[in-house]
């Protein structure tokens, strides 16, 4: 029997502030993995961002190290970046990213139920195969 990964359980603050908790997002939703620092890894949010509704895409920052912790800024930057508002969280998780190994970056995990459907690493801008994902998982 193969048993389906499970997205962590989580309680966290965004880039304004604003609590987030596993148990309140929706039945489906993409979590998307970086660093302040991954510049190579805005197309993929790109991408994401123009196919997965609102409410539905998580940003996480997986670098814990000191001085990669601020996440308005990085949201601000990658803003700036897109040339575009970003109305998606920014949150702060290094803990989660180690939990799930979140090692190479950006990793994107698109999530049904608390399950883990589908595990990218690396750069994906294919709008129509996220949303082709993201429709598979109604």
């Amino acid at each position: 029997m193969t048993v389906t990964p499970q997205f962590p359980e989580f309680e966290l603050n965004d880039h304004r502030n604003l609590t987030w908790q596993s148990s309140d997002l929706p039945n489906r939703y993409v979590a998307y993995f970086s660093a302040i620092w991954c510049t190579h890894c805005k197309p993929t949010l790109g991408a994401l961002d123009e196919v997965i509704p609102n409410g539905s895409l998580l940003v996480f920052n997986k670098d814990g190290r000191d001085g990669y912790s601020n996440i308005s800024k990085w949201h601000t930057e990658m803003e700036s970046g897109l040339n575009r508002s970003l109305p998606h969280p920014f949150i702060h998780a290094p803990d989660i990213a180690l939990e799930l190994n979140v090692t190479p970056i950006p990793t994107v995990f698109f999530v049904h139920n608390g399950d883990i459907i589908q595990r990218w690493e690396g750069l994906h801008e294919d709008k129509d195969q996220i949303r082709e994902i993201w429709d598979s998982m109604r």
